[in-house]
């Protein structure tokens, strides 16, 4: 018997089937850098709800998430692959990405927070400024 040939994509289809399995792969990267070893189970990767719903959106023809990342050897390793829930990480060469990514975004939020809170003080000292020439002028006038 042979396999029923898959209907063609249109190229909005295939752009959007690619755009979701790339954000798949983004969030199992994100799942595994924060996850103890790097590693997870398929079964804790399918239980993420955002990951979830990701492979929903691709409709029931959409591939299995194994599928998925097998497709990356750059990326994702996959062993115990004999039992019955096999292991994903990330290959070096990814891991080091990712942390320098993570790395870079916490510094991105470093430099935000310490802009907007130099901001803020610059705010409170014109603050004080303005009240003490307000009571400066006061004083003076002796009101």
């Amino acid at each position: 018997q042979q396999p029923q040939p898959q209907p063609q994509l249109s190229p909005a289809e295939k752009a959007e089937k690619e755009k979701l399995e790339e954000l798949c792969c983004k969030l199992v990267i994100q799942t595994l850098l924060n996850s103890a070893k790097c590693q997870c189970s398929f079964a804790a990767l399918g239980n993420q709800p955002e990951l979830t719903v990701l492979l929903q959106r691709m409709g029931p023809k959409r591939p299995k998430l194994s599928k998925l990342l097998r497709d990356r050897p750059r990326t994702f390793t996959i062993f115990g692959g004999d039992s019955q829930c096999p292991t994903v990480s990330l290959t070096q060469r990814a891991m080091a990405e990712g942390r320098m990514a993570q790395v870079s975004r916490l510094k991105s939020k470093t430099d935000q927070s310490a802009a907007e809170a130099t901001q803020s003080a610059s705010r409170q000292r014109q603050r004080a400024a303005e009240k003490e020439e307000q009571r400066r002028k006061a004083a003076a006038t002796g009101v």
